[in-house]
């Protein structure tokens, strides 16, 4: 590095000083985040480990951005709207740190670039969205496996909720979540899972309008709003420096942390009481499926 990027990078630590030790910062500095999306969540996740020191980034996206990203995405605006969301995220971490490695898959997370994406990382932040449970549930089977820690934010209405997978101390995805329905499952079944999936995260219901945020999921555009990305991805970014440099409280997968800043809650939810949630969850569907009408027998 030259004179000035060794300025710029010693000012732009300044101001931990207080906060992050030297071994804090040392230890930053030497991880590897592998970066699995790059959109609304762990853009500002990448942001603010950039800005904290963050040495080496693995981004996998193979999405390009649209204008319905704009409203929370980190790395979208007007003049990115069409290019992957990998690359022009990548361009604004070089920029924050100019001493930073970054790579790019701009392919995605697939099954041939796994091992790669993984080899030699240190922690993986989950950004893959829930349309993708075929692939996240690969990443975090493959993150076990490597014995790496698995970080994933959601986001509901102005709040997230921290989910940190310890590669030891947890249970897995299909433990955790259950296995992931086959792709020929039909409606139901997948909305029971999805919803099983909120269950295993938030801790709370916000005051929406449920059944346009249902209608909206379904076609494939889950309502969002940018503060609640942006606190997702801070949430994200603390989770990741207290699992590295071993600082703090955060808790661990099947504790989970739901944030709500709208609704002024905070709250952690672990496997007792979200043994209840899931109970009341069956019942809820099994009344469901009772109220539904019974279709004739077909003709012969």
């Amino acid at each position: 590095m030259d004179g000035p990027i060794d300025t710029y990078l010693a000012e732009m630590g300044d101001r931990h000083i207080g906060i992050l030790t030297d071994a804090d910062r040392a230890a930053l500095a030497r991880m590897t985040v592998c970066g699995a999306g790059a959109g609304g969540i762990a853009g500002w996740a990448y942001q603010a480990l950039a800005r904290m020191g963050c040495g080496h980034f693995r981004l996998a996206d193979p999405e390009s951005f649209t204008a319905s990203n704009a409203n929370r995405q980190m790395a979208c605006d007007a003049t990115t709207v069409g290019r992957n969301k990998a690359e022009a995220t990548a361009e604004i971490l070089r920029r924050i740190h100019p001493a930073a490695e970054v790579a790019i898959f701009s392919e995605g997370v697939t099954d041939d670039n796994l091992a790669d994406f993984l080899r030699g990382g240190t922690i993986v932040l989950d950004g893959i969205d829930l349309a993708n449970l075929a692939t996240k549930a690969r990443l975090f089977r493959a993150a076990r496996a490597a014995g790496l820690p698995v970080v994933s934010c959601p986001i509901l209405g102005f709040g997230a909720a921290l989910a940190v997978f310890d590669p030891r101390r947890s249970p897995s995805f299909d433990e955790f979540f259950g296995p992931v329905p086959p792709r020929d499952a039909d409606a139901r079944t997948m909305d029971a899972y999805l919803a099983n999936i909120s269950i295993s995260f938030f801790s709370f219901s916000p005051r929406m309008d449920w059944r346009l945020h249902r209608d909206r999921a379904r076609a494939g555009a889950i309502p969002s709003i940018g503060t609640a990305a942006m606190l997702a991805g801070s949430l994200a970014a603390t989770a990741i420096l207290s699992v590295v440099c071993g600082k703090g409280t955060v808790p661990i997968v099947p504790t989970t942390m739901h944030v709500d800043l709208l609704e002024g809650r905070v709250a952690r939810t672990g496997p007792r009481r979200r043994w209840f949630a899931r109970q009341g969850l069956r019942l809820f569907m099994g009344m469901a499926r009772r109220r539904e009408p019974t279709s004739s027998a077909p003709a012969r």
